[in-house]
């Protein structure tokens, strides 16, 4: 169990659905991204754990270029170094 609810970071769901598929609360709906029923939700915490896109966190504090950022991270398994040194500078 999780202290906190999950949610979800909609700009890196990819609405695959496994999350929807494997909450044993069904707490979980996909329109357009996953969307966690916080009335329905037990914070089992299964949903992060098996979130292929880590778009599920107790915790969503990420800006929408950092959003961006982590997706093209994940889609290639590097950062252009320009839009990382730009980002890195702005958050200091």
């Amino acid at each position: 169990m999780i202290q906190d609810k999950p949610k979800v970071n909609s700009p890196l769901c990819i609405s695959c659905g496994i999350c929807l598929q494997n909450c044993p609360q069904d707490a979980i709906s996909i329109i357009r991204t996953a969307w966690i029923n916080t009335t329905k939700c037990t914070s089992y915490g299964l949903c992060i754990k098996i979130c292929p896109q880590g778009a599920i966190g107790t915790q969503i504090l990420v800006s929408p270029l950092r959003a961006e950022l982590q997706v093209m991270r994940r889609r290639t398994n590097q950062l252009p170094t320009r839009i990382e040194k730009a980002t890195n500078s702005t958050t200091n």
